[in-house]
């Protein structure tokens, strides 16, 4: 029985030794930083955290440990206004970037754990790299709503139209691509869907949301394949 005690304490000391409180700004990449370093435990504030991951882009965290997680990512897309489209996490090429980067920081703090977290990146960016290559590349038109995946777009060179308010006035332009089929990225006002529906047009919602990446290629895929 006193061996029993002692193993137990050993193993719950082991634990905490190996427990990183981090605080991370976007909830979708929580999944993949626990997958890369499974000691990790999320906090809600700044100021219970040992490390901080941040976005970059559009925010600076003045704090020892705190770490811009968006190093790297370039070709930033803009809005009206030159705002800068802050959805450039919808992107493979930046997903990958991302990651990296977080990893890199776990291998400074935790050392001894170098190797599995570099088996852990390799696997996930072979995964991504093996699925991407398996979608479909035929060229195809899409009428789309929003910029919130613009960046995925791009990325895999899909030619798209925006559906606003104001192309249910020019829609017979588009109609000799002889597209029927809007993907529908975000909210859209029933108004203009029941109007576009009258022309003959099937709506798809793609935002299903779901775990982050696969959320990702479940879109690619419907886009690319559908």
């Amino acid at each position: 029985m006193k061996k029993i005690v002692i193993l137990f304490f050993l193993a719950l000391f082991s634990t905490n030794i190996f427990s990183l409180d981090v605080y991370l700004d976007n909830n979708k990449l929580k999944s993949i930083t626990r997958h890369i370093c499974p000691e990790v435990e999320f906090v809600n504030k700044i100021k219970e955290a040992q490390l901080v991951f941040y976005n970059g882009i559009t925010n600076n965290i003045k704090k020892n440990k705190a770490y811009d997680y968006t190093v790297g990512i370039e070709d930033l897309l803009y809005l009206e206004k030159r705002e800068v489209n802050e959805n450039f996490i919808y992107s493979f090429k930046n997903y990958k970037k991302i990651i990296k980067n977080i990893a890199e920081i776990f291998k400074i703090y935790n050392p001894k754990y170098e190797e599995s977290y570099e088996k852990r990146i390799k696997q996930e960016i072979e995964k991504i790299n093996r699925i991407k290559a398996e979608v479909d590349k035929d060229e195809k038109l899409i009428f789309k709503k929003g910029s919130k995946y613009d960046y995925l777009l791009r990325e895999f060179n899909i030619k798209h139209i925006d559906v606003d308010k104001y192309f249910v006035y020019k829609e017979k332009a588009y109609r000799k691509y002889g597209i029927r089929k809007i993907y529908l990225f975000e909210d859209f006002k029933e108004q203009y869907i029941e109007q576009l529906q009258n022309y003959g047009y099937n709506f798809i919602r793609v935002d299903k949301g779901g775990e982050y990446l696969y959320f990702l290629i479940d879109i690619l895929k419907e886009v690319k394949n559908g």
